[in-house]
């Protein structure tokens, strides 16, 4: 069995998230707790020869049901393809391949159009190293519970949204947590919760206590590789 963490141990892995990010080109680098910067090369690590990850959102708010699925196509721990696949009323089915546009299924038209990059969903992991972020998150530090190691981050990324609510809608703050087994660094499950509105003053009492939309995602490790749709016919008008 693994030793137990240590702070020594995480801040051996410190170089190694650096690199990781620029090597890549694409991912932003974490900041924060530099020992939480370090364990999201230590997670990256354990997905080089991975051929992918499914994601399953199983509870929103306090409603435990399937949303939805990500699916990650991995190639020496880079995302090369992804989609997104809702549920529950949500009408959202999205892909996305390395080099190109996310498309949107529009079930009207039977054709799949292009999503402006703009739109909040873009699939915006693509081309990166998993699970880094495209935008910076700020890390906390890791802690150690039980078999598990447990990383918070505040993580910007508008895409979370497909795990959290039906319709877009600015956020003031966005905490996403990761539970990762201590045995593998793969992740078991993420935490999502943002607070509502993007312009709700969330300072405590006499204001307004913040709203929040949370959701729970389960992580699973692939032993084949993801089979995504293709992005055709495509929409002409």
């Amino acid at each position: 069995m693994r030793a137990r963490r240590t702070a020594a141990t995480f801040a051996v892995v410190i170089a190694v998230g650096f690199a990781a990010t620029t090597q890549s080109g694409v991912a932003a680098s974490p900041n924060g707790d530099r020992l939480g910067v370090a364990f999201f090369a230590t997670m990256h690590r354990a997905y080089l020869h991975t051929p992918g990850v499914a994601m399953t959102v199983i509870s929103r708010g306090s409603k435990r049901s399937v949303f939805g699925h990500f699916l990650f196509q991995l190639h020496a721990g880079t995302v090369v393809a992804e989609e997104f696949d809702a549920s529950g009323g949500d009408a959202n089915k999205l892909v996305a391949r390395r080099g190109g546009p996310t498309y949107a299924w529009e079930a009207a038209g039977k054709c799949w159009r292009r999503v402006p990059r703009a739109d909040p969903r873009t699939l915006t992991e693509v081309g990166l190293p998993y699970p880094y972020p495209r935008n910076g998150v700020k890390t906390m530090r890791p802690r150690r519970h039980r078999t598990a190691v447990i990383l918070t981050t505040e993580d910007s990324d508008r895409v979370w949204f497909l795990a959290t609510q039906n319709v877009f809608r600015r956020t003031a703050k966005r905490i996403v947590t990761y539970t990762v087994d201590a045995r593998t660094d793969r992740i078991r499950s993420i935490a999502i919760q943002a607070i509502k509105d993007g312009t709700r003053d969330i300072r405590p009492h006499p204001h307004s206590p913040a709203r929040w939309s949370t959701a729970m995602v389960r992580v699973t490790t692939l032993t084949s590789t993801p089979r995504l749709p293709t992005p055709v016919p495509t929409c002409t008008k």
